[in-house]
């Protein structure tokens, strides 16, 4: 289940410039509009009714039939219905990115309070190991799980991966000039068991990816993480460490 972070404000603006066309239904209500309306006048001009009754009765049935034909005239030419307001809304959407966070922890030996960190070049510093959350917890640990030993170059059966928690944080976005947007964390441990060979080096390559290990102390320490991603390291330190 996706939820949604929508300014209020910008949600008002929406539905007041879509008002005009919410619950105008499809070109068969519109169809279904004209018929009725055509049904009036049918009705009243051959009765004996008085006039005063049957021509306002007439009239008003021909302009319904004018306002279907309108809406059939709309909804063929630019067609709008729920899924695209819907849409619209999830457009709105001020979640900048829903991560999977994976704190990598060495649990092979004595230097349990030390983790894996990569050197991500999008973000220009070292961070943990993380890839966009797709689907449930339970649908997302078999690939995660994947996509850890693929691309560190670890056997699956060398760690063991937990579920921990979902948060979300505030923080100002690069991409939208420092606006203030959500980030959605869903934290993983993976505790390193067995350490591959390579792995063993205070700093190494694996998948074409620069890579050390380094204690959330060590993190505090470095200015720059904690610049871009202070929250992140709070987390992990909060629920894992």
């Amino acid at each position: 289940m996706m939820t949604l972070r929508i300014n209020v404000a910008e949600l008002e603006a929406l539905l007041a410039e879509r008002s005009g066309r919410i619950g105008c239904g499809s070109w068969k209500v519109g169809v279904s509009d004209i018929l009725a309306g055509a049904g009036w006048p049918m009705a009243a001009f051959p009765s004996g009714w008085c006039p005063l009754l049957k021509w306002p009765l007439g009239l008003a049935g021909i302009g319904y039939s004018v306002y279907g034909l309108a809406s059939v005239i709309r909804s063929v030419r630019d067609p709008y219905d729920h899924k695209k307001l819907l849409e619209e809304i999830k457009q709105m959407d001020r979640t900048e990115k829903r991560s999977s966070i994976v704190a990598v922890r060495d649990a092979s030996g004595t230097a349990r309070n030390r983790y894996l960190l990569y050197e991500d070049t999008r973000w220009g510093c070292d961070f943990f190991p993380n890839h966009d959350t797709e689907g449930t917890v339970q649908m997302e640990k078999p690939e995660l799980s994947k996509w850890l030993s693929g691309t560190f170059e670890i056997p699956e059966s060398a760690f063991n991966l937990s579920y921990i928690r979902e948060m979300s944080h505030s923080k100002p976005s690069r991409s939208h000039g420092g606006e203030m947007r959500d980030y959605v964390y869903r934290l993983w441990v993976a505790d390193v068991t067995e350490m591959p060979e390579v792995w063993k080096q205070p700093q190494f390559e694996v998948g074409g990816y620069s890579c050390r290990w380094e204690t959330i102390a060590g993190m505090e320490a470095d200015q720059h993480i904690m610049e871009i991603n202070e929250d992140v390291v709070g987390m992990v330190k909060g629920f894992v460490h």
